[in-house]
């Protein structure tokens, strides 16, 4: 891996290289995939783009990249909830 400078920047091409999901301290947990399949604008709030979609329906979370803000759990509060890492 690269070592970063202080200013530097990274390109958006190469950010995927760079998981961010161990700096969590929380997690988010799915109790309803229908909840999230009916409602996929919720990926548009994940700042990680962590919520992942395929053929229109929720497929997973990418904890790779999940910073465990929350945000989505606020957005769909009977979906989504946030436990422990």
């Amino acid at each position: 891996m690269a070592k970063l400078r202080n200013g530097a920047s990274i390109k958006f091409e190469e950010s995927e290289d760079y998981f961010t999901g161990s700096w969590r301290k929380e997690i988010p947990v799915v109790l309803k995939r229908e909840v999230l399949d009916a409602n996929p604008d919720v990926a548009i709030f994940c700042p990680e783009a962590a919520i992942i979609y395929k053929d229109g329906k929720f497929s997973h979370i990418d904890y790779r990249y999940c910073k465990g803000c929350g945000i989505c759990a606020q957005h769909l509060k009977d979906a989504i909830i946030m436990k422990k890492a």
